[in-house]
């Protein structure tokens, strides 16, 4: 028995037999008795919209969608765009240099189309989300793309906050200054009266030439690694759906990290940090 189908059962243990699931488990293999009890799952209800695939073919960057139409036959590319959701299918005619697309399709031949690129698309292993263990990291894969970016461009002002305690020379501290935007240099400001847990590469802040579209960047990186190694430990198929909100790039990125062994001291501290840039995202936008 596999795992997506050891949670299913799971799953329904728990909505139809939740008090002696363990006396309905008994005609089965020992092992599989094992690993359906092991699941963790946080749904009794099976939520039908979440099976669809238009539900999670919403979530994924365009990006990826291109990467699995350049693995499909040309003759039915042009029929699957079509049917998908506009903000996505705009990006990758523009890529693709495609006309925009004339079709309107009834809701039944829309749902076959999509079905084909999301069965080359997804493992079928692959777990829903709702059906995924829930941890303290769970809302990133609430979040959209801009927020991750966003959650992403603050981690980095960790590493920056490394070198900026050291910088003595105002002329040095307002060049950082400028090339920051206005809650990058609050949050800064915040994370200057923290001790750093996590020991990490410099900047070189000493070397930089001023450009802020290069400082961006570096940071924007080191933002990646740190939310990365902050995964590690998550449940797999959690990182396929995070990492598909995002680009292909930056998603290899992570998963790369992720895939890293982490002392479970680092991983922890990193995952406050998450949890810190979260906390003071939400604050600036309720304030």
């Amino acid at each position: 028995m596999e795992v997506k189908g050891a949670v299913m059962f799971r799953l329904l243990l728990k909505r139809f037999h939740p008090d002696h699931p363990k006396s309905l488990l008994q005609i089965l293999p020992k092992e599989e008795s094992v690993l359906i009890l092991d699941q963790a799952t946080p749904q009794t209800v099976i939520s039908t919209a979440e099976l669809q695939p238009e539900t999670l073919i919403n979530r994924v960057h365009y990006s990826w969608l291109l990467l699995t139409l350049e693995k499909m036959p040309k003759s039915i590319i042009r029929f699957i765009v079509s049917a998908l959701p506009s903000h996505q299918a705009e990006k990758i005619e523009q890529h693709l240099q495609m006309s925009p697309s004339q079709h309107h399709y009834a809701d039944v031949v829309k749902a076959f189309f999509l079905n084909k690129i999301y069965n080359a698309l997804i493992d079928p292993a692959v777990l829903p989300l709702d059906f995924l263990p829930k941890t303290p990291l769970s809302f990133l894969t609430s979040c959209t793309k801009q927020q991750l970016m966003e959650i992403i461009n603050l981690l980095g002002i960790y590493d920056l906050a490394e070198e900026v305690r050291y910088i003595l020379n105002k002329e040095s501290l307002n060049k950082v200054h400028v090339c920051l935007t206005a809650r990058q240099r609050q949050f800064l400001r915040q994370t200057l009266h923290q001790k750093e847990k996590v020991s990490s590469s410099p900047l070189n802040l000493k070397q930089w030439d001023g450009d802020c579209k290069k400082l961006a960047v570096s940071m924007h990186r080191r933002g990646l690694v740190r939310l990365g190694k902050a995964l590690f430990g998550q449940h797999p198929d959690f990182i396929w759906h995070l990492t598909h909100i995002l680009d292909t790039g930056r998603g290899a990125i992570i998963k790369s990290h992720y895939s890293l062994k982490e002392r479970p001291e680092v991983a922890a501290a990193l995952t406050q940090q998450v949890l810190s840039v979260m906390k003071f995202m939400n604050l600036k936008d309720t304030a």
